[in-house]
Order: structure tokens, then sequence, then C-alpha cells
């Protein structure tokens, strides 16, 4: 499961400090943590395998409407999208409610994250546009620049880390399929995929670094762009802020619980599976005939081929389904 981005929450914890007196902390180990103790309560509650990946997929999803908010959306004059974004407490649990309702959570004791607000509502949030060209824009135009060439890199840093995990992955089924024909990969071979992988682990950790150094550069920029900044902008722009925080905060949160997690949650990999796949039948046929069935005898089979599932059910197989 790839960690939740750390600039965009570096970025936003900054600006927030400067704009609106919000407390600051800096470093991964005070922004996400397995071991802090609202991850904690979540492994305690024993959410099932679709319940941790949406976690990890709701904070995903949030952060990226975060960055969007930030550098790209207009705002000021005509764009109204930060009074949508001031929901109320009451507003927020009757989504949560609803949420709770839905195939996934259902007949789960797993709790609805405060994170699936703002993976709804973000997305809501347009404006083609406005005084301003962005949030930070308004700002600084320097910072919103600064900020979009930070995202490029990490974007750059994912890229080359993905890359070493498709190379691990590829040599592991290709030693598998030998060891299915009692066969295996000459020492040659072997040593020379394994340098491979290094170069490009080299190669990801040097992007990294790259990203790291613009991320520490921008904290310093932030801060004295916020000093600078008039009364009237701050005033604008900080409650704003403070509500994009809280977002990314929830992100946070739900991040750090879907890690910790998943090693649980994987062990219940195939009937997790099963129980999802009978869910997603019984809502592609009442979203066909406007009735919901009953699944009782419906039997998924699932098995594995590495990462990628083959589903059958009462005796149908994936090319019949």
């Amino acid at each position: 499961m790839r960690k939740f981005t750390t600039c965009r929450k570096l970025s936003l914890l900054t600006l927030g400090f400067a704009l609106a007196g919000a407390p600051w902390m800096s470093g991964c180990a005070a922004m996400i943590s397995i071991g802090n103790p609202a991850a904690a309560v979540r492994v305690a509650e024993g959410a099932g395998l679709g319940v941790v990946v949406r976690r990890a997929e709701a904070a995903v999803e949030t952060a990226t409407e975060v960055d969007r908010l930030l550098i790209i959306t207009p705002v000021g004059g005509a764009a109204n999208w930060p009074d949508r974004l001031k929901i109320t407490k009451a507003k927020a649990q009757e989504m949560l409610a609803v949420t709770s309702k839905t195939s996934l959570y259902s007949g789960q004791e797993a709790d609805v994250m405060e994170v699936e607000v703002w993976a709804r509502l973000l997305p809501e949030l347009k404006a083609d546009e406005g005084k301003h060209p962005s949030l930070l824009a308004q700002v600084s135009p320097a910072l919103a620049d600064d900020y979009a060439d930070i995202i490029v890199k990490y974007k750059a840093y994912v890229t080359e880390r993905e890359k070493v995990t498709a190379a691990e992955v590829k040599l592991e089924r290709e030693e598998k399929a030998l060891s299915e024909q009692n066969k295996e990969l000459s020492e040659a071979d072997k040593t020379s995929r394994e340098a491979e992988i290094e170069k490009l682990d080299k190669a990801a950790d040097d992007a990294e670094t790259i990203f790291d150094d613009a991320k520490k550069a921008f904290v310093d920029k932030a801060k004295a762009a916020a000093a600078q900044v008039d009364p009237a902008v701050r005033n604008e722009t900080g409650p704003i802020l403070t509500f994009l925080r809280e977002a990314v905060s929830d992100a946070d949160k739900a991040n750090g619980a879907a890690m910790a997690g998943y090693p649980i949650a994987a062990t219940g990999l195939i009937g997790d599976t099963q129980t999802q796949t009978s869910i997603f039948l019984a809502d592609v046929i009442e979203e066909e005939s406007g009735k919901r069935p009953t699944m009782k005898g419906v039997q998924p089979s699932v098995e594995f081929d590495g990462f990628t599932p083959t589903i059958g059910i009462n005796g149908l197989t994936s090319e019949h389904l």
C-alpha cells in the first residue's frame, strides 16, 4: 500500500501555522505513525480488508482534492466554493450516517472515518473563474508555483519507486513459474536482475532526496511569504486553510489506520473478497432491476495469481461472468 503523501500535509500545516496560528509539527513521525493511539484503536476494531483499502483510497482522494483547491481552483469574486467548504458538524454526521449504510460498511463493526466527508465534499467544490487563480496564488504567486513544482517532484519519485516494485514483482513471478516446472534462474541471471533492481532503487532514493529537499525549502518560503501577507488576505484565507488542514488531518488518520490494519486484514483476504463479491453482485442486480436480492446460497470462489484475483460464482467462471 502506497504511503500517503507528506508534502501536502507539510505545506498545509506550515501555511496554517503562519496564517491562522495553528501549532506546527515537522517530521514524518509527527505526521504519520502506525503506532499512534488512533491507529491502535482502528486495529482493535477488526475492519475487513474492503474497509481498510477504502480508508487508504479516501485519504489519497482527499489529498488530491486539497492539492487542486490549493493550486488550481480559482478563489475570490465569483468563486464561492470556500463557503461550501465550511461544513457543519450536523451535516458531516449526516454524511457519515449515509455512508455507514452502504454495502461496504454494512455487516461490519468498523466505524466510518471522518475522511469520508472530505472525500465526498471536496470534489464538488469547483470554480471556473475568480479574483485569484488559486488560494496559494492569493497569498503569493511564487508560492503557488513552488508548491506545484513539489508535486511534480513527488510524482517523479513515485514513478521511480513503482519501477522498483514492478521489477521485484516480475522477478518473483518468473521464479514462481520456473519453480512450478522444477526449474530456477541461473545464478548469473539472478545476480543480473538483482543488480538492476538495486540500480532502480538507487534512482528512486535520489528522486526522494530531490523531493525532500524541495519540500524543506518550501517550508521556509511559506513562512517568509506568510509573514509578509496583507492582514486582509490573512483573514480571508486563514479560515479556508483551517478547513483544508482539518481535511488533511482526517486523511492522515485514515491512512494511518489503513497502514496499521492492513497486515491483519490481509490474512482474511479470500474470505473478505468472497463477502465483497456477494455484496457487489447484489448491488448490480439492484441497479438493474430496482430490487435487492437475498444472497443466501450464493457461493463465490476466489483464487489469486499474485495480486490478480480469479472469481467465480456457483460454478460460473470469470470468463462466464
